[in-house]
């Protein structure tokens, strides 16, 4: 017998008015999922409980022998094909008006709601957004704690977060916000940028122990846009990041924070 709620529900139904006979009749329901079967012969879950309890109170009144018995799945057996085929057609078919709500039905729903607020919200945002920061390209994802937060230390976090957003220990930032004793360069004389660190020729000494993504040879990046696509891996990457800072020691000795 098939383990969707309202079969299950129905196949109760159809066994009270034949509890009648003798006792010697078996009544024998499988289920390819050993979770129904718990439900069935022990406690009901939660989510389509009143199907469990239904089949439950019909094989308590049942005079016979009621047994519910594992039956692998997708192994041939043609009882199993019969059942996959009608689920199969019941995706397509309309909806039952009878059936009733299930607490897993609900959740998805309000899953998917959930998602879609997200997502209406996340683009609503992304107007709002400068256009430095949308041009990382990054992805929202509120179902997996961010990885900077897990592999950074809180001077690299602040910078990392200071490179995407743009805000933070550079030339322009402190001109506009008139920060006159902020040191503007960097230690070899070019002004602090976003992007700096990966232009910098004393950074580049050390290019032999930078990380690289992928496989690929390593080829120093030679134009502005190759040198971008690189950071744009560092942003990614937070690990990577991590590791260009602790290889390069570019802000402990390079382009240390200056007065504020």
């Amino acid at each position: 017998m098939s383990s969707t709620p309202r079969l299950l529900e129905r196949g109760a139904d159809w066994s009270v008015p034949c509890k009648r006979r003798p006792p010697a009749l078996r009544s024998l329901y499988a289920s390819t999922t050993p979770d129904v079967i718990w439900c069935l012969r022990r406690t009901a879950s939660e989510t389509s409980q009143w199907a469990f309890l239904a089949f439950q109170k019909a094989a308590d009144t049942w005079h016979g022998t009621v047994r519910v018995k594992w039956s692998p799945g997708h192994m041939g057996i043609e009882p199993n094909e019969i059942a996959d085929r009608l689920a199969n057609l019941g995706t397509k078919a309309s909806r039952d008006p009878d059936t009733r709500p299930t607490l897993a039905g609900v959740r998805s729903q309000v899953r998917k709601r959930l998602r879609g607020l997200r997502t209406n919200i996340w683009r609503a945002m992304e107007d709002k957004m400068s256009r430095r920061y949308k041009s990382w390209d990054l992805p929202y994802d509120t179902r997996h704690h961010p990885e900077e937060l897990e592999v950074l230390t809180r001077p690299q976090l602040q910078r990392f977060l200071a490179i995407r957003t743009g805000h933070g220990d550079f030339a322009w930032y402190h001109r506009r916000y008139k920060h006159d004793e902020a040191e503007l360069r960097c230690g070899c004389g070019r002004p602090k940028t976003p992007d700096h660190l990966v232009m910098c020729r004393q950074s580049r000494r050390s290019f032999g122990k930078w990380p690289w993504p992928g496989e690929g040879p390593r080829i120093r990046p030679q134009t502005r846009a190759e040198k971008k696509e690189y950071l744009r891996f560092l942003m990614g990457d937070p690990l990577a990041f991590k590791e260009f800072l602790e290889v390069t020691r570019f802000y402990a000795d390079i382009c240390p924070r200056g007065h504020t």
